[in-house]
């Protein structure tokens, strides 16, 4: 059986349902059938798969082994099962809170980039503005001595 949400895939036997129960399995039901691990970790929309043949065979061997306490093989598969699930479901968990760090490291870490370079930008805008200014003094100043020269000159030749 393959999940709908992660699209792993699953031997029927893994999942305690036996080849009969698998046949009798509907192609919809199938398509739309959500692994132990993602139902319990996504918990996606009302659907729920507490009707699945997994659930139903599971509840079906607590209910045996409450009543023959010799099935320790069985106690042990479905305990394996548990701790599989158990693993999966704090993989996710896990990569989905170093996920979050990580964006929430590298987002401070860019606003930080942002800021300085604001910063930094705004600084060479007012240099250039304080630049071009300056420019101006000098440039009315150089006109002012060539006028002034100038009349110096015809002052000379007269």
């Amino acid at each position: 059986m393959t999940c709908n949400a992660c699209k792993n895939a699953y031997h029927f036997q893994c999942l305690n349902i036996t080849s009969a129960q698998f046949s009798n399995l509907a192609p919809a039901f199938l398509a739309s059938w959500i692994c132990p691990a993602c139902n319990n970790v996504t918990r996606r929309g009302p659907k729920s798969n507490v009707e699945t043949p997994v659930r139903k065979t599971q509840l079906m061997a607590q209910s045996e082994d409450s009543m023959n306490m010799s099935s320790d093989l069985h106690n042990i598969s479905v305990g394996a099962l548990a701790l599989s699930q158990l693993a999966v479901t704090l993989q996710a968990s896990l990569r989905k809170e170093i996920r979050e760090a990580i964006k929430a490291e590298v987002e401070s870490e860019f606003n930080r980039i942002k800021g300085d370079l604001t910063l930094s930008t705004d600084f060479l805008s007012a240099e250039q503005t304080e630049l071009k200014t300056k420019m101006q003094i000098n440039a009315d100043l150089v006109k002012s001595l060539e006028s002034q020269n100038e009349a110096r000159a015809e002052e000379l030749r007269c």
